[in-house]
């Protein structure tokens, strides 16, 4: 997460290279125009910021980078990807369980069939995971790109993170 806050920090708060990034998205005609920008008091940003950072603008962005001299060498490691991928997963699985718990008329019956739900659904990802990431698209997808990769390395360090999750 800290690469990714500081790649977008550095677009964002310099007000010349965020235009030239902007301009730089319009020329190439990329689905975004700009890149969410992450703030930690609202944190349900980080997955939205999250999600257009891997999953739309992870390509454009490292080019960006390395015109301006500003090399991101995580931007080209595959691990670091595939962790990258799983990281964007957890934070919009989280983004969904906190929002299902907000509302004005949300009863406790409703909250406590949510909280049900959200343990159920971090006991299957942990299956899931067990069985090569079938659940998580973009891990898998990542991981079949990436030869070298040590899948029962990152099985055993993904499998862990939802065990914490369920704690």
């Amino acid at each position: 997460m800290d690469t990714v806050i500081s790649t977008i920090s550095y677009i964002r708060k310099n007000g010349l290279a965020h235009r030239q990034f902007q301009q730089f998205l319009e020329e190439i005609e990329a689905e975004y125009v700009d890149v969410i920008y992450f703030t930690e008091f609202r944190w349900l940003s980080r997955g939205a910021a999250l999600k257009r950072f891997f999953f739309t603008l992870r390509e454009e962005i490292n080019i960006f980078m390395n015109e301006k001299e500003k090399n991101v060498p995580q931007l080209s490691d595959k691990k670091w990807i595939i962790h990258l991928a799983f990281l964007t997963y957890i934070a919009r699985f989280l983004n969904e369980s906190n929002v299902k718990l907000q509302g004005k008329e949300k009863l406790l019956p409703d909250m406590y069939s949510d909280i049900k739900s959200f343990t159920v659904k971090l006991k299957l990802s942990y299956k899931h995971i067990e069985k090569k990431l079938d659940h998580f698209v973009c891990c898998k997808k990542e991981m079949e790109t990436f030869q070298q990769c040590n899948w029962e390395e990152v099985k055993v360090k993904f499998m862990s993170i939802i065990e914490k999750l369920q704690n």
